[in-house]
Protein backbone atom coordinates (compact mmCIF):
# COMPACT_ATOMS: atom_id res chain seq x y z
CA UNK A 1 0.00 0.00 0.00
CA UNK A 2 1.40 3.21 -1.07
CA UNK A 3 2.57 5.91 1.70
CA UNK A 4 0.99 9.15 1.87
CA UNK A 5 3.92 11.76 1.79
CA UNK A 6 2.03 15.27 2.78
CA UNK A 7 1.38 14.76 6.47
CA UNK A 8 -1.50 17.38 6.13
CA UNK A 9 -3.32 15.32 3.79
CA UNK A 10 -3.57 12.37 5.68
CA UNK A 11 -6.79 11.52 6.74
CA UNK A 12 -7.89 11.29 10.06
CA UNK A 13 -10.18 9.09 12.30
CA UNK A 14 -11.90 9.28 15.93
CA UNK A 15 -12.11 6.68 18.69
CA UNK A 16 -15.11 7.78 20.49
CA UNK A 17 -17.39 6.17 23.51
CA UNK A 18 -18.12 6.34 27.15
CA UNK A 19 -15.76 6.51 29.91
CA UNK A 20 -14.67 2.79 30.49
CA UNK A 21 -16.40 1.26 27.54
CA UNK A 22 -12.93 0.07 26.18
CA UNK A 23 -11.75 3.20 24.02
CA UNK A 24 -8.00 2.80 25.97
CA UNK A 25 -8.02 -0.59 24.93
CA UNK A 26 -8.89 0.10 21.44
CA UNK A 27 -6.35 2.72 21.07
CA UNK A 28 -3.68 0.87 22.21
CA UNK A 29 -4.14 -2.14 19.25
CA UNK A 30 -4.12 0.61 16.60
CA UNK A 31 -1.54 3.02 17.84
CA UNK A 32 0.38 -0.60 17.69
CA UNK A 33 -0.03 -0.75 13.65
CA UNK A 34 3.12 0.06 11.83
CA UNK A 35 0.98 2.69 9.78
CA UNK A 36 -1.13 4.24 12.54
CA UNK A 37 -0.33 6.93 15.33
CA UNK A 38 -2.59 7.79 17.62
CA UNK A 39 -1.37 10.50 19.94
CA UNK A 40 -2.03 10.80 23.99
CA UNK A 41 -5.49 12.44 25.02
CA UNK A 42 -4.75 16.17 24.58
CA UNK A 43 -7.81 17.24 23.71
CA UNK A 44 -6.30 20.49 21.83
CA UNK A 45 -9.24 20.33 19.13
CA UNK A 46 -11.57 21.27 21.29
CA UNK A 47 -10.02 23.57 23.23
CA UNK A 48 -8.60 25.79 20.47
CA UNK A 49 -11.35 25.16 17.97
CA UNK A 50 -13.45 28.63 19.02
CA UNK A 51 -10.54 30.87 18.67
CA UNK A 52 -8.92 29.30 16.04
CA UNK A 53 -11.23 27.39 13.53
CA UNK A 54 -11.50 30.79 11.73
CA UNK A 55 -14.11 28.91 8.82
CA UNK A 56 -11.11 26.80 7.96
CA UNK A 57 -9.14 29.80 6.50
CA UNK A 58 -5.51 29.85 6.45
CA UNK A 59 -3.14 31.70 9.48
CA UNK A 60 -1.51 34.44 9.39
CA UNK A 61 2.00 34.64 10.72
CA UNK A 62 0.88 36.71 13.97
CA UNK A 63 -2.13 34.18 13.81
CA UNK A 64 -0.54 31.25 14.06
CA UNK A 65 1.94 32.50 17.19
CA UNK A 66 -0.80 33.24 18.91
CA UNK A 67 -2.08 29.47 17.93
CA UNK A 68 1.16 28.20 19.35
CA UNK A 69 1.16 30.19 22.63
CA UNK A 70 -2.10 29.32 23.37
CA UNK A 71 -1.02 25.96 22.54
CA UNK A 72 1.35 25.39 25.13
CA UNK A 73 -0.82 27.04 27.69
CA UNK A 74 -3.23 24.08 27.78
CA UNK A 75 -1.30 21.87 30.27
CA UNK A 76 -2.70 19.05 28.04
CA UNK A 77 -0.50 19.70 25.35
CA UNK A 78 2.53 18.61 27.95
CA UNK A 79 1.59 15.07 27.36
CA UNK A 80 2.32 14.90 24.03
CA UNK A 81 5.99 15.62 24.90
CA UNK A 82 6.59 18.36 22.12
CA UNK A 83 8.32 21.45 23.05
CA UNK A 84 7.46 25.06 21.81
CA UNK A 85 10.18 25.69 19.63
CA UNK A 86 9.75 22.67 17.99
CA UNK A 87 6.48 22.84 16.72
CA UNK A 88 6.98 26.11 16.05
CA UNK A 89 10.24 25.04 13.65
CA UNK A 90 7.93 22.62 12.25
CA UNK A 91 4.65 24.91 11.17
CA UNK A 92 7.07 27.45 9.26
CA UNK A 93 8.32 24.78 7.30
CA UNK A 94 5.68 24.95 5.20
CA UNK A 95 2.70 27.14 3.77
CA UNK A 96 0.73 28.96 7.10
CA UNK A 97 -2.05 26.34 8.05
CA UNK A 98 -6.12 26.03 8.43
CA UNK A 99 -6.56 25.03 11.63
CA UNK A 100 -7.49 21.58 11.23
CA UNK A 101 -3.73 21.51 9.08
CA UNK A 102 -2.53 22.95 12.25
CA UNK A 103 -3.78 20.25 14.56
CA UNK A 104 -2.89 17.23 11.88
CA UNK A 105 0.82 19.09 12.10
CA UNK A 106 1.05 18.76 15.87
CA UNK A 107 -0.22 15.09 15.95
CA UNK A 108 2.74 14.33 13.16
CA UNK A 109 5.35 15.71 15.29
CA UNK A 110 4.15 13.79 17.88
CA UNK A 111 4.60 10.76 15.78
CA UNK A 112 8.20 11.75 14.50
CA UNK A 113 8.99 12.32 17.94
CA UNK A 114 7.47 8.77 19.15
CA UNK A 115 8.90 6.37 16.82
CA UNK A 116 8.67 8.22 13.09
CA UNK A 117 5.78 5.33 11.64
CA UNK A 118 5.13 6.14 8.03
CA UNK A 119 1.67 6.85 8.51
CA UNK A 120 -1.37 6.24 6.10
CA UNK A 121 -4.04 7.61 8.97
CA UNK A 122 -4.00 9.73 12.18
CA UNK A 123 -5.94 8.67 14.87
CA UNK A 124 -7.20 10.79 18.10
CA UNK A 125 -9.14 8.99 21.20
CA UNK A 126 -10.83 10.76 23.89
CA UNK A 127 -13.98 10.42 25.53
CA UNK A 128 -15.01 13.41 25.50
CA UNK A 129 -15.08 13.94 21.49
CA UNK A 130 -18.63 12.16 21.39
CA UNK A 131 -19.73 15.47 23.17
CA UNK A 132 -18.14 17.40 20.29
CA UNK A 133 -18.96 15.25 17.54
CA UNK A 134 -20.42 18.21 15.20
CA UNK A 135 -17.68 20.41 15.62
CA UNK A 136 -14.99 17.59 14.77
CA UNK A 137 -17.41 17.24 11.65
CA UNK A 138 -17.04 20.72 10.81
CA UNK A 139 -13.22 20.76 10.90
CA UNK A 140 -12.52 17.51 9.46
CA UNK A 141 -15.24 16.61 7.38
CA UNK A 142 -13.99 13.56 5.83
CA UNK A 143 -13.06 11.82 9.16
CA UNK A 144 -14.34 8.44 10.17
CA UNK A 145 -15.36 7.86 13.60
CA UNK A 146 -15.07 4.05 15.67
CA UNK A 147 -17.60 4.64 18.10
CA UNK A 148 -17.09 2.16 21.40
CA UNK A 149 -20.41 0.88 23.05
CA UNK A 150 -20.10 -0.93 26.23
CA UNK A 151 -23.22 -2.57 27.89
CA UNK A 152 -24.70 -0.15 30.43
CA UNK A 153 -25.06 -2.36 33.38
CA UNK A 154 -20.86 -2.84 33.24
CA UNK A 155 -20.62 0.49 32.37
CA UNK A 156 -21.86 2.17 35.26
CA UNK A 157 -20.79 -0.43 37.84
CA UNK A 158 -16.96 -0.02 36.03
CA UNK A 159 -17.42 3.71 36.06
CA UNK A 160 -18.75 3.79 40.25
CA UNK A 161 -15.35 1.79 40.55
CA UNK A 162 -12.69 4.24 39.77
CA UNK A 163 -14.59 7.32 40.95
CA UNK A 164 -14.53 9.35 37.20
CA UNK A 165 -17.58 10.66 38.05
CA UNK A 166 -20.42 10.57 40.51
CA UNK A 167 -21.73 7.23 41.49
CA UNK A 168 -25.66 8.10 40.86
CA UNK A 169 -27.03 5.13 39.23
CA UNK A 170 -29.89 7.61 37.18
CA UNK A 171 -27.27 10.41 36.58
CA UNK A 172 -24.86 7.67 34.96
CA UNK A 173 -27.62 5.93 33.26
CA UNK A 174 -28.70 8.71 32.03
CA UNK A 175 -25.61 10.15 30.72
CA UNK A 176 -24.94 6.58 28.82
CA UNK A 177 -28.19 7.00 27.29
CA UNK A 178 -27.29 10.71 26.18
CA UNK A 179 -23.60 9.64 24.82
CA UNK A 180 -24.85 6.47 23.12
CA UNK A 181 -27.79 8.02 21.43
CA UNK A 182 -25.21 10.61 19.56
CA UNK A 183 -23.69 7.21 18.19
CA UNK A 184 -26.99 6.30 16.96
CA UNK A 185 -27.85 9.66 15.17
CA UNK A 186 -24.17 10.01 13.83
CA UNK A 187 -24.66 6.60 12.62
CA UNK A 188 -28.25 7.26 11.20
CA UNK A 189 -26.90 10.92 9.39
CA UNK A 190 -23.61 8.95 8.42
CA UNK A 191 -23.26 5.66 8.06
CA UNK A 192 -20.25 5.65 5.89
CA UNK A 193 -18.70 7.19 7.81
CA UNK A 194 -19.28 5.42 11.45
CA UNK A 195 -17.82 2.08 12.59
CA UNK A 196 -19.76 0.84 15.88
CA UNK A 197 -18.24 -1.85 17.64
CA UNK A 198 -19.32 -3.21 21.30
CA UNK A 199 -16.71 -3.46 23.85
CA UNK A 200 -18.12 -7.31 24.32
CA UNK A 201 -17.11 -8.68 21.03
CA UNK A 202 -13.63 -6.49 21.54
CA UNK A 203 -13.09 -8.61 24.54
CA UNK A 204 -13.88 -11.96 22.99
CA UNK A 205 -13.45 -11.61 19.42
CA UNK A 206 -10.30 -9.19 19.33
CA UNK A 207 -8.93 -10.85 16.04
CA UNK A 208 -12.19 -10.16 14.17
CA UNK A 209 -13.18 -6.89 15.39
CA UNK A 210 -9.91 -5.65 14.72
CA UNK A 211 -10.00 -6.55 11.25
CA UNK A 212 -13.66 -4.89 10.42
CA UNK A 213 -11.80 -2.21 11.85
CA UNK A 214 -9.23 -2.21 9.48
CA UNK A 215 -11.55 -2.56 6.59
CA UNK A 216 -13.65 0.36 7.78
CA UNK A 217 -10.93 2.58 7.40
CA UNK A 218 -9.32 1.12 4.48
CA UNK A 219 -5.85 -0.28 5.54
CA UNK A 220 -4.30 -3.99 5.85
CA UNK A 221 -4.76 -5.45 8.85
CA UNK A 222 -0.94 -5.82 11.46
CA UNK A 223 -1.05 -8.65 13.18
CA UNK A 224 0.92 -6.17 15.99
CA UNK A 225 -2.37 -5.27 16.89
CA UNK A 226 -3.11 -8.48 19.03
CA UNK A 227 0.03 -8.36 20.42
CA UNK A 228 0.60 -4.79 20.80
CA UNK A 229 -0.57 -2.77 24.27
CA UNK A 230 0.06 -0.05 26.12
CA UNK A 231 3.40 1.03 23.87
CA UNK A 232 2.26 4.71 23.97
CA UNK A 233 -0.87 4.77 26.16
CA UNK A 234 0.64 7.66 28.17
CA UNK A 235 0.05 6.84 31.54
CA UNK A 236 1.73 10.10 33.28
CA UNK A 237 -0.09 9.51 36.48
CA UNK A 238 -0.84 6.99 39.37
CA UNK A 239 -4.30 7.74 39.49
CA UNK A 240 -4.26 7.42 35.59
CA UNK A 241 -2.61 4.15 35.77
CA UNK A 242 -5.06 2.98 38.41
CA UNK A 243 -7.86 3.52 35.91
CA UNK A 244 -6.41 1.86 32.95
CA UNK A 245 -5.12 -1.04 35.68
CA UNK A 246 -7.49 -3.77 34.02
CA UNK A 247 -5.47 -2.63 30.26
CA UNK A 248 -2.39 -3.11 31.34
CA UNK A 249 -2.91 -6.81 32.03
CA UNK A 250 -4.87 -9.74 30.27
CA UNK A 251 -8.23 -8.32 30.05
CA UNK A 252 -10.61 -10.37 32.16
CA UNK A 253 -13.76 -11.90 30.05
CA UNK A 254 -15.51 -11.74 33.08
CA UNK A 255 -15.73 -7.72 32.63
CA UNK A 256 -18.18 -8.15 29.93
CA UNK A 257 -20.79 -10.13 32.53
CA UNK A 258 -23.60 -8.69 34.64
CA UNK A 259 -24.40 -10.09 37.74
CA UNK A 260 -27.33 -8.99 39.99
CA UNK A 261 -25.84 -8.61 42.78
CA UNK A 262 -23.78 -5.83 41.80
CA UNK A 263 -26.83 -4.01 42.21
CA UNK A 264 -29.92 -3.56 44.20
CA UNK A 265 -33.62 -3.78 42.41
CA UNK A 266 -33.85 -0.08 42.81
CA UNK A 267 -31.05 0.74 40.86
CA UNK A 268 -31.36 -1.85 38.45
CA UNK A 269 -34.96 -0.21 37.53
CA UNK A 270 -33.81 3.16 37.45
CA UNK A 271 -31.11 1.82 34.60
CA UNK A 272 -33.88 0.10 32.82
CA UNK A 273 -36.22 3.18 33.06
CA UNK A 274 -33.81 5.46 31.81
CA UNK A 275 -30.84 3.23 29.57
CA UNK A 276 -33.05 0.28 28.59
CA UNK A 277 -34.45 1.36 25.56
CA UNK A 278 -30.94 2.75 23.99
CA UNK A 279 -29.44 0.03 25.20
CA UNK A 280 -31.74 -2.50 23.55
CA UNK A 281 -30.57 -0.95 20.04
CA UNK A 282 -27.00 -1.92 20.64
CA UNK A 283 -28.62 -5.34 21.45
CA UNK A 284 -28.24 -5.20 24.93
CA UNK A 285 -30.73 -7.29 26.99
CA UNK A 286 -32.75 -5.89 30.16
CA UNK A 287 -32.18 -7.50 33.53
CA UNK A 288 -35.86 -7.38 34.56
CA UNK A 289 -38.79 -6.35 32.81
CA UNK A 290 -40.62 -3.11 34.33
CA UNK A 291 -44.14 -1.61 33.18
CA UNK A 292 -44.56 1.76 31.89
CA UNK A 293 -46.21 2.69 34.80
CA UNK A 294 -43.36 1.98 37.07
CA UNK A 295 -40.74 3.21 34.69
CA UNK A 296 -42.75 6.76 34.54
CA UNK A 297 -42.62 6.49 38.21
CA UNK A 298 -38.88 5.89 38.39
CA UNK A 299 -38.19 8.79 35.67
CA UNK A 300 -40.28 10.85 37.75
CA UNK A 301 -38.71 9.82 41.33
CA UNK A 302 -35.25 10.43 39.96
CA UNK A 303 -35.93 13.58 37.45
CA UNK A 304 -33.62 15.67 39.75
CA UNK A 305 -30.66 12.84 39.02
CA UNK A 306 -31.52 12.67 35.55
CA UNK A 307 -30.98 17.06 35.19
CA UNK A 308 -27.74 16.73 36.93
CA UNK A 309 -26.29 13.90 34.78
CA UNK A 310 -27.47 15.75 31.62
CA UNK A 311 -26.69 19.12 32.71
CA UNK A 312 -22.75 17.81 33.59
CA UNK A 313 -22.75 16.55 29.62
CA UNK A 314 -24.27 19.82 28.37
CA UNK A 315 -22.27 22.43 30.08
CA UNK A 316 -18.87 20.37 28.57
CA UNK A 317 -20.37 20.35 25.25
CA UNK A 318 -21.25 24.45 25.44
CA UNK A 319 -17.84 25.68 27.24
CA UNK A 320 -15.83 24.87 24.71
CA UNK A 321 -17.28 28.11 23.15
CA UNK A 322 -16.84 30.21 26.02
CA UNK A 323 -13.65 33.11 25.37
CA UNK A 324 -10.03 31.24 25.58
CA UNK A 325 -9.36 32.31 28.65
CA UNK A 326 -11.85 32.18 30.62
CA UNK A 327 -11.74 28.18 30.00
CA UNK A 328 -8.51 27.96 31.36
CA UNK A 329 -9.46 29.56 34.54
CA UNK A 330 -12.33 27.37 34.88
CA UNK A 331 -10.29 24.10 33.47
CA UNK A 332 -8.04 24.70 36.29
CA UNK A 333 -10.74 25.37 38.99
CA UNK A 334 -12.05 22.18 37.51
CA UNK A 335 -8.67 20.35 38.26
CA UNK A 336 -8.07 21.66 41.66
CA UNK A 337 -11.39 20.30 42.99
CA UNK A 338 -11.25 16.88 41.05
CA UNK A 339 -7.77 16.61 42.12
CA UNK A 340 -8.84 17.05 45.96
CA UNK A 341 -11.56 14.71 45.47
CA UNK A 342 -9.38 12.07 44.39
CA UNK A 343 -7.07 12.90 47.65
CA UNK A 344 -9.71 12.62 49.91
CA UNK A 345 -10.69 9.24 48.36
CA UNK A 346 -7.24 8.20 48.46
CA UNK A 347 -6.61 8.73 52.15
CA UNK A 348 -10.02 7.49 53.09
CA UNK A 349 -9.00 4.07 51.87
Amino acid sequence: MQIQSGHRALPLFFVIGRERSGTTLLKSCLDAHPHLCIPVEALITVNLFSKYYLNNKRFTKAQLESFIGDLFSLKQTRKLGIEENEIREWLYRFELPTFGEAIKSVYYLYNIKNGSKQLIMIGDKNPSHILHINLLRKIFPEAKFIALVRDYHTQIKSIRGVSLETKNIASLACRWKFANSRILALKRKNPELVHIIRFEELICQKREELYQICNFLGIEFSEEMISGRLNRLGLFNNYTQKIHQSTLGKIDPDKTKIYPIDFSLNELKTMEAIAGDVGIRFGYAKQIEISNIEKTIVKIRTLLSQIYGISYLLSAQIIVYYPFKIRLILQRMVEYLFKNRHTKSEQKS
